[in-house]
Formats: C-alpha cells, sequence, structure tokens
C-alpha cells in the first residue's frame, strides 16, 4: 500500500534559478558552475541576483516549488530524479600566485563557511530532466544556514525512505 502524499517541510525561499551540471562531475564539484552561473560573486561585492519568491516544499514523494505571485502554479521534482543535493554557501578566495578572485560554493559543515557568513546559505539540489539526458542544478536562497541544513536532511531522509519502501514493494 502506498503512502499519502504529505509536506515534510514547507521554507519560503528564493528561487535562482537552473543551470546545466556536467555530467562528468558529481557531488559539490557537479554545483560549482550552474551555481556561479545563477549567483554571481564577484570581487566588488555589487550583487545582483534574479530571483523568485517561492516556497520549497519537501514532501515524502520529492520536492515542489510554489510560486508565491502565482500559488495556484508549482513545479514538482520526484525523488527519482534527484541525483544530489546539499546546503552551501558562496566562499571567494585569492588564488595566491595570479591574485585571481574565486568563488566555490562549499558545504555549510565546513569550516570556510563559519569564516564567511556575509552570503546566504544556498540549498541546491540537481534534478534529471524529464528528457533522461539533462542534469538540472536548481538553487534556493535560504532564510537562515538552519533552514538549508533542515531542508537536506528531509530531503534525504524522505528519498532514502521511499526508496526502501520502493525494494520493499518490488521483492
Amino acid at each position: 500500500m502506498e503512502e499519502p502524499v504529505m509536506a515534510l517541510v514547507k521554507r519560503r525561499v528564493l528561487y535562482i534559478g537552473t543551470s546545466v551540471s556536467l555530467e562528468t562531475s558529481d557531488g559539490l564539484e557537479a554545483v560549482q558552475k550552474p551555481l556561479c552561473d545563477r549567483y554571481p560573486v564577484g570581487e566588488n561585492d555589487q550583487l545582483v541576483v534574479q530571483a523568485i519568491e517561492t516556497n520549497l516544499i519537501v514532501l515524502n514523494t520529492g520536492f515542489q516549488i510554489q510560486f508565491i505571485e502565482e500559488p495556484d502554479a508549482s513545479v514538482f521534482f520526484p525523488f527519482s530524479s534527484l541525483t544530489f543535493c546539499a546546503a552551501v554557501r558562496p566562499v571567494t578566495e585569492v588564488n595566491a600566485p595570479s591574485g585571481e578572485v574565486m568563488t566555490k560554493f562549499v558545504s555549510l559543515n565546513s569550516e570556510l563557511t563559519s569564516q564567511n557568513t556575509k552570503n546566504p546559505a544556498i540549498f541546491t539540489a540537481i534534478t534529471r530532466h524529464t528528457n533522461g539526458k539533462t542534469l538540472e542544478c536548481h538553487g534556493f536562497i535560504c532564510s537562515s544556514d538552519k533552514d538549508a541544513l533542515d531542508i537536506v536532511k528531509t530531503t534525504t531522509m524522505a528519498h532514502i525512505r521511499m526508496r526502501r519502501n520502493t525494494a520493499m514493494r518490488d521483492k
């Protein structure tokens, strides 16, 4: 018997959009370029990010983006399409030999992020597009580190539980 669909976590976030993720990288490496495309941090601190106010809802079957200005408009991503998720923060570093300022998106659990709190926490998720070929990296600016970490924890636990239930049903 299938569980009814339930909302597990709902957070108001700023959706910064999606960008294609490279198939050749995984984990945090896979989110670097897509997030740099959507959240361009630079030397001058004149950051202008285009974002849409949304509710991010983690369900027991996937996650859903619900647009604040159009509450009836939503986009659903089933857990079967999810390949990775994380709570990150952009951190700028200077490359000593070249003097170039570089941005990296680092896990909120890293010591680097505790020293660089001027940028917000971002929940990021990589999903496989319905065409089955393209990986898309989505970014959501969160109100707090706790919100981003709660979304990751809930998404991960629900994803694991759903896979376990599917495996038991298929036996």
